[in-house]
């Protein structure tokens, strides 16, 4: 199951985030919650390199990658994953 969310009502409305993308790879599992912004695309609780991040590109128009270079560092990844958490753990249902 895949599901395009509302950036502006998952994160805030000043948000940059340009996707927010809930993802479901198996029925018995919890949904992976899909970011994608300045630092790139990731799950909120996997990082990049999660197999649900695969499939939110897949499912977007343009699933390229907006990140300056490479992916983002990791210790830039986590800090985002922080600011997302408290907001996917109310999204996640």
């Amino acid at each position: 199951m895949v599901e395009m969310l509302d950036p502006r009502a998952v994160v805030g409305p000043r948000t940059a985030t340009s996707a927010v993308i809930r993802v479901r790879l198996r029925s018995i599992e919890a949904p992976h919650l899909i970011f994608h912004d300045r630092h790139g695309w990731y799950c909120d609780i996997h990082g990049a390199a999660c197999d649900a991040v695969a499939v939110a590109r897949a499912v977007t128009r343009d699933g390229a990658d907006t990140a300056t270079g490479d992916a983002a560092d990791d210790a830039t990844r986590e800090s985002a994953d922080a600011t997302h958490e408290q907001l996917a753990d109310d999204v996640r249902e």
